[in-house]
C-alpha cells in the first residue's frame, strides 16, 4: 500500500508490518540493556559508607579516668556493654581492619584492648588493673570515635577474710541451749535475772554461772509454750549480754568480761600514720564501745587497744579509712598578660582547650598527668575556619601535636608582641591544705636619707603570687578556693634629694570555683591601663637652646592590658596499704 506524504517537498517512505516488528525488539533490549546499566550502582555500596574500626588510640588522667579514640570510617557508638572475663566489653555494628586485633597500652589503668569480630560486628574488650565503666561517648558517626572509662568502684573485689564468728564459745552440737527447741512454760513476775538464768538451766540440765557483770534487774516475764531458744535469746538481747558452753556448764555474762574470763581478751598497737591520732582515739573508743581505756604513744605514734578479737578486727578495719592519706592535687597554671588586641586570639584558645581538652597533647610531649593521643586534635570543620587579617594563626598552631595547644597559643601571641606569659608555675598540694605560690622580686631601693647623707633602704615586692585551697568532693568535683595577686613597676618617682622611688600598682582578685577533674578554668579580669610618654633626641645637638627641638622627637602611647591565669586542677590517689596491728607481746 502506497502513502503519499501531505507535506510538499518530502519524499514519500514505506512502512512494512515487519520492520514494526523488528524495530520494537531491538527498542526492549535497549531499554532492558538501560535499566540493568543504571540500576546496578545502586546495589553497590561505597566504601567510604561502610562503618569500619581501623585504629585505637588511649590517654589516661590520673587514677581513675582514661579516653579511648577509635579511628575509623562512620564510626558508630557502642550498642552493647557488658563486664567478661578480660574486662569491659562493647559490641560496635561495624567492620573491622583485618590487621587491628590486639594494642598494648603502657597504662596503669588501661593494660591492653583487643578485638573480635562477630556477626553484625565487632567486640572490643578493655583490659584493665580495676573494673571499669563507660562515662560518655562522643563523635559517633564520624572518622573518631572518644569514649571516656572511669573506674567502676561497685564492681571491685572484695578483699581481706570475712567476719568472724562471735569469739565467746559455743557448741555446734545441738546441746547448744540456743539450739534446744524443747517449749517451756514460765509465768514470772519481778524475778531476779540471774534466778531466771538457774531457773533455765534447771530445765535444760546445764550447770548455771553467772558473771558479776550480769545485771540485778527484775524480770516480769510469762510465755506458754515457746522453745527454750527464743527465751535465751529474748533475755540475752534485752540485758546486752551473752554466754559460753563449757562442757556442762554455762557461763553468762557481759561479752567483755567472759572474754577476759576465757583469756581471749587481747592488747594489739596500731601505727597511726597520718591522722590526729588523740582525735582517731577517742572515735575509737566511742565507735567500738571499747570499756578499757586506750593507751596513746604520740611519740611513737602507737595506738594500744584492749578488746575481744572482733573488736580489734572491727578497729584495724576503721583505721584504714579514718588514717588513710586522702588525695592530693595537682595544679598546673599558666599567668598570662594580654594586650588589648591580643584578647581575642587567647579566647580562642580557652574556648578549644574547654571544649577539646582531652585531646590536645602528644604522646611524646605535653602535660603530665593529662589525657595524650598520638594524632592531631579532632576539630570539626577545618575548612571552615577563618584567620582575621593580621591576627595570629592560633588554630593552626593548636593542631600541632607536639606542644600543648595552651603554650603554643602563648607563644604564638607572644610572637605577635600581643602578650606575655608572665609565669607557668605547679603544686602539689594534700587535699583540704592551702598551698602558696610567690613568684616575686624584692626592689631595693633609697627610701630617706639622714642629716649625714646615709641612705635608709626601703624594698617594693613585684611580680606574681597565687594561693590554692582545694578540697576534693564527691564524682572527683574539685572546689577550690583560689587568690591571684600581681604587681609591678610602673614608674620612678624622683624624691627630693634625687632618689628614685619605684611607683608600683598591685592586682588581686579572690575566687571560689567548683570544677572537674582535669577541667580547665580560667580566671581573669585583672585589667591595667597605661601611659607612656617618650622623648628621642640626638646627643649635643638636643641640647641646643631653640634649635634643639628639631632634633627630638616626642611619642605618647596607652596600652590597655589583662592579667589573667588558667589553672588545670588533677586528682592524684595516693596508694595506701592496712594499718599495721601487731600483738604487744611480740610487736612484729
Amino acid at each position: 500500500m502506497r502513502h503519499s506524504s501531505p507535506i510538499k517537498g518530502c519524499s514519500p517512505r514505506l512502512f512494512y508490518p515487519k520492520s514494526w516488528v523488528v524495530l520494537s525488539i531491538l527498542l526492549a533490549i535497549l531499554m532492558f540493556g538501560a535499566g540493568q546499566s543504571f540500576a546496578a550502582p545502586a546495589d553497590v555500596v561505597s566504601g567510604d559508607k561502610i562503618p569500619m574500626i581501623s585504629d585505637v588510640k588511649c590517654g589516661q588522667g590520673g587514677s581513675d579516668l582514661a579516653v579511648l579514640e577509635l579511628i575509623g570510617n562512620m564510626v558508630p557508638a557502642p550498642s552493647k556493654t557488658q563486664q567478661g572475663k578480660d574486662g569491659l566489653e562493647m559490641f560496635f555494628p561495624a567492620s573491622l581492619e583485618p590487621s587491628l586485633r590486639n594494642v598494648v597500652f603502657e597504662y596503669p589503668l588501661v593494660n591492653f584492648v583487643s578485638f573480635r569480630p562477630d556477626e553484625g560486628g565487632v567486640w572490643m574488650a578493655v583490659g584493665s588493673s580495676k573494673p571499669v565503666k563507660v562515662q560518655s561517648v562522643y563523635g559517633a558517626g564520624t572518622s573518631r570515635l572518644v569514649v571516656s572509662l572511669v573506674s567502676n568502684p561497685e564492681l571491685s573485689p572484695v578483699k581481706g577474710p570475712k567476719n568472724p564468728p562471735t569469739v565467746v564459745p559455743r557448741l555446734s552440737s545441738g546441746k547448744d541451749p540456743i539450739a534446744l527447741s524443747v517449749p517451756v512454760d514460765l509465768a514470772l513476775r519481778d524475778v531476779e535475772l540471774k534466778d531466771v538464768f538457774r531457773m533455765l538451766g534447771e530445765f535444760s540440765g546445764y550447770n548455771i554461772i553467772c558473771d558479776p557483770t550480769v545485771p540485778s534487774s527484775p524480770v516480769t516475764l510469762t510465755v506458754k509454750r515457746v522453745p527454750m531458744k527464743e527465751v535465751f535469746a529474748y533475755l540475752m538481747r534485752t540485758y546486752d549480754i551473752t554466754y559460753a558452753v563449757m562442757g556442762k556448764t554455762i557461763l553468762v555474762g557481759k561479752a567483755d568480761a567472759l572474754a577476759k574470763s576465757l583469756g581471749q581478751e587481747k592488747t594489739k598497737a596500731f601505727e597511726i600514720s597520718y591522722g590526729d591520732i588523740k582525735q582517731i582515739s577517742g572515735q575509737v573508743q566511742t565507735l567500738f564501745d571499747i570499756t578499757k581505756p586506750i593507751v596513746v604513744d604520740e611519740r611513737l605514734r602507737l595506738l594500744y587497744v584492749t578488746g575481744r578479737p572482733e573488736q580489734l578486727e572491727a578497729v584495724a578495719k576503721f583505721l584504714s579509712q579514718a588514717d588513710h592519706p586522702g588525695k592530693q592535687v595537682m595544679l598546673q597554671a599558666r599567668i598570662v598578660e594580654v594586650k588589648d588586641d591580643g584578647m581575642k586570639e587567647l579566647e580562642s584558645v580557652i574556648n578549644a582547650v574547654y571544649r577539646y581538652w582531652w585531646f590536645s597533647f602528644n604522646s611524646k610531649g605535653g602535660v603530665v598527668g593529662y589525657s595524650r593521643v598520638n594524632e592531631a586534635s579532632i576539630y570539626k570543620n577545618d575548612s571552615n575556619r577563618v584567620t582575621k587579617p593580621g591576627a595570629a594563626d592560633i588554630s593552626a598552631i593548636a593542631e600541632s601535636g607536639n606542644i600543648s595547644m595552651i603554650d603554643a597559643g602563648i607563644r604564638a601571641l607572644e610572637t605577635a608582641d600581643k602578650g606575655k606569659a608572665l609565669a607557668s608555675p605547679s603544686v602539689v598540694v594534700a587535699d583540704g591544705k592551702e598551698a602558696k605560690i610567690a613568684l616575686t622580686e624584692n626592689v631595693k631601693y633609697i627610701s630617706a636619707r639622714d642629716q649625714a647623707g646615709n641612705p635608709t633602704y626601703s624594698e617594693e615586692k613585684v611580680g606574681p603570687s597565687m594561693e590554692f585551697l582545694p578540697v576534693v568532693g564527691r564524682d572527683g568535683f574539685i572546689t577550690i578556693k583560689m587568690t591571684l595577686k600581681t604587681g609591678e613597676i610602673t614608674k620612678y618617682i624622683k624624691g627630693g634629694l634625687g632618689e628614685q622611688v619605684p611607683q608600683t600598682s598591685t592586682r588581686e582578685v579572690t575566687s571560689y570555683v567548683r570544677v572537674r577533674d582535669g577541667e580547665p578554668f580560667v580566671v581573669g579580669g585583672l585589667f591595667r591601663n597605661s601611659d607612656k610618654y617618650s622623648e628621642y633626641k640626638i646627643p649635643v645637638l638636643g641640647d641646643i637652646p631653640l634649635l634643639g627641638e628639631l632634633f627630638k622627637s616626642r611619642s605618647r602611647t596607652k596600652e590597655r592590658g589583662e592579667v589573667a591565669m588558667i589553672v588545670i586542677p588533677h586528682i592524684l590517689d595516693v596508694p595506701t596499704s592496712p594499718v599495721k596491728a601487731s600483738d604487744v607481746n611480740t610487736l612484729q
